[in-house]
């Protein structure tokens, strides 16, 4: 069935002219085709529909936004701040839990007074904060006592990497919200790397005054304006400065006390002694007895020895013995009576040796169930006024040579001298 191009009358699909008006026809259309059309042109003027359900677009992430923000501090927080008087961001969750200003002479002298206690809860507090002004913009830091901890079980290696990372994070925040951070991770990390303590202190003041100013905004207390007025460093390097120079200036007084105090001189009791005039020294009247019986070497050194704090060395002894390969060697006894004023062992304050015709003799060890030899009194401390005997085991070149013992005070640069000469039988 088809209709007429001119009235719509039906006709036959096989006639050329409409039986009711005569019109011939043009262009033969079946009933379907023209109801086909008609939808067509209908649908011609509605917009075409998708053929995939379009996703919704995910909002981007505010921290990274390129660009300030205007009314909100930007974190990915359920509520946002609103504009306040003058300017301000009044942000209702900082206004029941506000940011609590930090100030880096405090942090510095009370942790001076608490010996560093204070410090640590000052920076476990402070990484606490620097979290939730972070919070969605960075990742977060781990609690402080276990980057403390960390820190020490790595050499201070993870203290680095964490200074890096706060100086990052607290950049990332400020760029996130239109607050002017110059210093990165790196100026940081530079910072505690070349100039070590100095360089903590005057980056642990910057990480104060930064994160004083993201706060400040974050608290609703000032405006971006004048959260971006420049900060000056200034007090933070003269304090630097100034704590390296006292620093420096305790080590050397410290050392200088130490130096006067260990070579004190008290001359009173031997002032007019002369080791190179032994026939008009009376050793008995000088010792108030007790030390009469001594030698002297051939080179006019005595086997008794004066330090310069008032101690005493003696050789005493030897014999020839065999030693833990075998090997003959010989025993030299001491005996030392330690008149200083601190406790200390034999082993710091002289230098022994041994030799056999100009050879020097190695010191070696005796077999362990000799009951004659004990070594281990040459290192142990010894308390003041108190005296003790000891013995060094010298490997022999060979069994017919002397052997000459020398003993040289250290405290005294080798300046005062004993020595003593056994011939082996």
């Amino acid at each position: 069935m088809k209709y007429c191009q001119e009235c719509g009358a039906e006709m036959q699909d096989h006639e050329l002219f409409c039986s009711n008006c005569g019109m011939q026809q043009t262009e033969l259309r079946k009933a379907d085709e023209v109801e086909l059309a008609d939808n067509v042109e209908i649908a011609d003027n509605v917009e075409p529909a998708s053929s995939f359900e379009t996703e919704a677009p995910i909002p981007p992430v505010p921290a990274f936004s390129t660009e300030p923000p205007k009314t909100e501090f930007k974190m990915d927080y359920d509520y946002g701040q609103q504009q306040a008087s003058e300017g301000a961001f009044y942000n209702p969750s900082a206004a029941a839990f506000p940011i609590q200003k930090y100030s880096f002479w405090k942090y510095l002298l009370l942790g001076i007074i608490t010996c560093g206690i204070y410090q640590l809860y000052y920076l476990y507090k402070w990484t606490e904060d620097t979290n939730r002004l972070s919070q969605g913009v960075y990742k977060p830091s781990q609690n402080y006592l276990i980057v403390f901890l960390l820190s020490i079980v790595t050499c201070g290696i993870y203290y680095y990497i964490w200074t890096y990372q706060q100086g990052e994070r607290l950049k990332v925040v400020g760029d996130a919200n239109g607050i002017q951070i110059n210093e990165t991770g790196i100026h940081h990390l530079l910072l505690t790397l070349l100039l070590g303590g100095v360089g903590g202190l005057v980056s642990q003041y910057i990480f104060f005054s930064n994160t004083n100013r993201l706060s400040g905004v974050y608290n609703g207390d000032i405006t971006r304006e004048q959260a971006n007025v420049k900060t000056s460093y200034i007090p933070a390097i003269i304090i630097g400065v100034v704590i390296a120079i006292l620093a420096f200036s305790s080590f050397i007084g410290l050392m200088v006390y130490q130096a006067r105090n260990f070579n004190y001189n008290d001359y009173s009791y031997y002032e007019d002694f002369d080791y190179e005039d032994m026939e008009d020294f009376d050793l008995e009247e000088f010792m108030n007895e007790g030390y009469a019986d001594y030698t002297i070497d051939e080179e006019g050194l005595m086997d008794i020895l004066f330090t310069e704090d008032g101690s005493i060395l003696e050789i005493t002894d030897a014999m020839v013995i065999k030693d833990v390969n075998g090997d003959p060697a010989i025993a030299v006894e001491f005996y030392w009576q330690n008149n200083s004023e601190r406790k200390t062992s034999a082993m710091w304050n002289f230098d022994i040796t041994a030799e056999q015709d100009g050879t020097p003799l190695t010191i070696t060890w005796p077999k362990p169930d000799d009951p004659d030899v004990n070594m281990t009194n040459y290192s142990q401390d010894v308390d003041k006024d108190e005296s003790t005997t000891f013995q060094l085991v010298f490997k022999l070149v060979d069994e017919t040579t002397p052997v000459r013992v020398l003993v040289k005070d250290v405290m005294s640069g080798g300046n005062n001298k004993a020595a003593c000469t056994f011939t082996i039988e």
